[in-house]
């Protein structure tokens, strides 16, 4: 079989192979964490791909990150799926599959080693700690990053070797450049779907070493794609594509301070950052090569073991050590480890963001460096230990083969988020993160509504500090009526968090409950400082504005949160009704109507809708508001009275009279209703 033929069958297999297994999570719903602020509670993505909705993934730092493509891939979902699970999750599983055959297609053309190339993008395709990738719909950023990332190292490949052919004039210069720039395009692209692709150009620099054989002493036979380079001249360059990695970083972070993401020193310590960091690196590689008890969340902790700390710092700096020191007898073992040190480094903990100590998630993309070294070291064996050759030929589909329904039966907890959180309490230790999302999964469950809080305040026991954890205490208790103990977990997840804007919001809502207008106020307005593109804060603010009398400013906030959301049908009412009380009623009517198109089976909005008509002397088209009341609450006194007098305004006399003795009928002290049957029936006369 020939080469083409054998690597058209293996992309065959690993699409194939990849499909029948993460099938099932088109079953799966979202889970009630990321899922909620990327996507269930987004409603910048809900229309699919507008202008505006692109202009605010540019410019937008919501949810904590700036990754526009992302944002706009979710859009697109949305056009096309609306919020069905299924759809979003299938999208995640074609990016991953494709991914999968890049990888293999890469590797191949960068090595011409088809099998162990083969062997590396399975292990990507089907290992367990990959599931959290793909089966989280809000962790699209990690499949679409990879998708960019992949396509990038292949545009680089393309123009390290062009360039080695335009050296001895066997190429065209403008194509040399254009892979080179298609790098760069495609180097963007990643970046702007997550920014850990940071990272990326020092993978293409130990790329130039090992596969393409680029680097000074070290060219490596039949690998190598161009001429050998000087270190120099290849940082030279990289230098745009550094650039690009600064920038990306540094709206990343002022993204993430700016919304509280990012822990301060007085904390999370450096020296606990940094026992952490080696800790992880250890508990990540222990995960891809034995991986069991895996989880969604694993929690910092701030008391580690020196034991454990310092036998994970040894073993890192001996086996970067090793890296090194046989980098020229077994390059692949130097540029595969790099590789999975190197891009770990953004998310290792080193600038600590959130409160997890480590994520399957963040080894979608290093995990190649050390499949590599696994892949290409097995080979190296077999050639050393011909014995060994029978070990490895039925030992790496076995391996798959073992990898591959360890992976299926992780899938199966992520099909909710009560099974996923119960599963990581299951497989972790005082899992305070798991108890709090665990107790969020049940928000909307009346049934579960104690248990909820239970889980809640286990997780506040368990970690005070953890502002995350006291907000959603304090909203379950809000939610539960128990208004002062919801104030005091707002107090303390603010004291935790001073950044916290949603604990700011409803820290307001409470106060607002409690009838202390002056102090919701206060909060509410440092909340919209700290989520000037949340709607729905501002219109809290107007809520209480409004119910202080402040026509003028409560007018402003609703009209701030429909400038940010247009379809925010709640704030278009109560906007209608400031406008009609400052004397502006053709505007009031306009927004009364679109509540109702947005709320069409609203009785309220179309009465005020109908009474707005009115005011404008359009009774016909009043008329017909009032008879959709009528149709979705035929026992409204007040919808048949209202439908009376734009019938009268008609001189439908008749029928005027035939509504409001039906309204007398249901509501027999209706003063207004009897005056008026008095009125018609002696004109009548």
């Amino acid at each position: 079989m020939n080469r083409f033929k054998k690597s058209f069958w293996i992309c065959l297999l690993l699409a194939a192979g990849t499909a029948i297994l993460y099938w099932p999570v088109m079953g799966h719903g979202f889970i009630g964490f990321d899922d909620n602020d990327y996507l269930i509670q987004n409603w910048h993505i809900h229309a699919g791909v507008t202008w505006r909705a692109v202009r605010w993934a540019f410019g937008s730092g919501y949810a904590s990150n700036w990754h526009p493509l992302t944002w706009i891939s979710h859009m697109l979902d949305c056009q096309f799926y609306g919020l069905n699970p299924a759809g979003h999750h299938f999208t995640n599983l074609l990016i991953h599959s494709i991914n999968s055959l890049l990888l293999f297609i890469l590797l191949n053309q960068m090595t011409g080693a088809v099998w162990r190339s083969a062997f590396v993008a399975a292990l990507f395709a089907w290992h367990p700690s990959h599931v959290e990738s793909v089966a989280w719909a809000a962790e699209r950023k990690d499949v679409l990053s990879a998708f960019f990332w992949i396509l990038t190292m292949m545009a680089y490949t393309q123009y390290t070797r062009r360039r080695s052919n335009l050296e001895s004039s066997r190429e065209n210069g403008r194509i040399v450049f254009f892979y080179y720039g298609l790098a760069l395009v495609f180097f963007a692209f990643a970046l702007m779907s997550k920014p850990m692709a940071v990272t990326l150009p020092f993978v293409l620099l130990l790329m130039d070493f090992w596969p393409l054989g680029r680097v000074s002493n070290f060219r490596m036979g039949d690998t190598a794609t161009s001429r050998n380079q000087s270190f120099r001249v290849l940082i030279m360059e990289k230098l745009p594509f550094f650039v690009f990695a600064v920038v990306a970083s540094a709206i990343t972070l002022g993204v993430q301070r700016a919304g509280g993401a990012v822990d301060s020193l007085q904390y999370t310590t450096l020296s606990i950052r940094f026992e952490n960091a080696f800790v992880a690196y250890a508990g990540y590689i222990s995960k891809l090569f034995w991986p069991t008890h895996l989880a969604v969340l694993y929690p910092l902790s701030r008391h580690m073991a020196m034991g454990a700390v310092l036998g994970a710092a040894l073993a890192f700096v001996f086996v970067s050590a090793l890296a090194f020191g046989f980098a020229k007898r077994f390059p692949y073992a130097f540029s595969g480890w790099f590789w999975f040190v190197g891009t770990l480094i953004p998310v290792i903990g080193i600038v600590q963001v959130g409160a997890q100590s480590m994520a399957d998630r963040y080894t979608y993309l290093p995990s190649i460096g050390l499949f590599i070294v696994l892949a290409w070291g097995a080979v190296d064996l077999v050639s050393k230990i011909p014995a060994a050759r029978f070990i490895f030929v039925g030992g790496a589909p076995a391996v798959l083969a073992v990898l591959f329904i360890l992976t299926r039966h992780q899938l199966g907890y992520w099909k909710d988020g009560e099974t996923l959180f119960r599963h990581t309490i299951a497989v972790t230790d005082n899992n305070y993160l798991a108890y709090s999302a665990l107790g969020t999964s049940f928000e909307d469950d009346d049934q579960h509504a104690q248990e909820a809080l239970q889980f809640c305040a286990e997780a506040v026991r368990m970690e005070p500090d953890y502002p995350e954890g006291q907000y959603n205490l304090g909203t379950l208790l809000l939610t539960a009526g128990k208004t002062d103990e919801a104030v005091q977990h707002f107090q303390s997840a603010l004291k935790a968090n001073p950044r916290f804007a949603d604990a700011e919001n409803n820290l307001g809502k409470a106060y607002l409950t409690q009838g202390k207008l002056d102090e919701a106020t206060e909060h509410l307005t440092a909340a919209t400082r700290l989520s000037p593109d949340d709607p729905e804060i501002f219109y809290n603010l107007g809520t209480v504005l409004l119910m202080q009398t402040n026509l003028t400013l409560a007018g402003a906030q609703f009209s701030q949160a429909i400038r940010l959301n247009p379809d925010y049908a709640d704030a278009h009412g109560n906007l209608a009704v400031i406008l009609m009380r400052l004397g502006h009623p053709k505007e009031a009517t306009w927004h009364f109507g679109e509540k109702v198109r947005l709320k069409p089976n609203d009785p309220g909005a179309r009465l005020n809708y109908g009474l707005a008509l009115l005011d404008q002397n359009q009774p016909a088209e009043a008329a017909a508001q009032f008879s959709e009341v009528l149709r979705l609450h035929p026992e409204s006194a007040m919808a048949h009275y209202r439908l009376a007098i734009a019938l009268a305004k008609q001189n439908k006399s008749q029928e005027a009279i035939a509504q409001c003795r039906e309204a007398l009928r249901l509501q027999p002290d209706f003063p207004d209703a009897r005056e008026a049957l008095k009125f018609w029936t002696h004109d009548a006369n």
